[in-house]
């Protein structure tokens, strides 16, 4: 089953979209004001939600998909995100500013 409740197996480059699921994820957030925040798995939800408290949002993902789902919602609300195509926190591992 999917994660909008409608049977059938998943996509293998499904990118998670509004749902219970992500719902749930974004009330676990911590809302204080912050510099930057890191997304890992990105597919423009969650990061939507980052914007309204971090001054820069970085989404990483494996899936090009849903870098690409990411730079559309990002694009459609005026938004500049780091979108990084790596695995977990690979690409910005080496950066000094996390």
């Amino acid at each position: 089953m999917t994660d909008t409740g409608t049977p059938g197996p998943i996509r293998a480059d499904h990118v998670l979209c509004v749902s219970p699921s992500s719902r749930n994820l974004s009330v676990s957030i911590i809302h204080a004001p912050v510099a930057t925040a890191l997304d890992i798995g990105v597919g423009g939800v969650q990061a939507m939600h980052l914007s309204t408290h971090a001054d820069q949002v970085t989404g990483i993902d494996l899936s090009t998909r849903a870098l690409r789902f990411a730079a559309t919602t990002a694009a459609l609300n005026k938004l500049d995100w780091e979108l990084l195509y790596g695995d977990m926190v690979e690409p910005v591992a080496a950066s000094t500013s996390w």
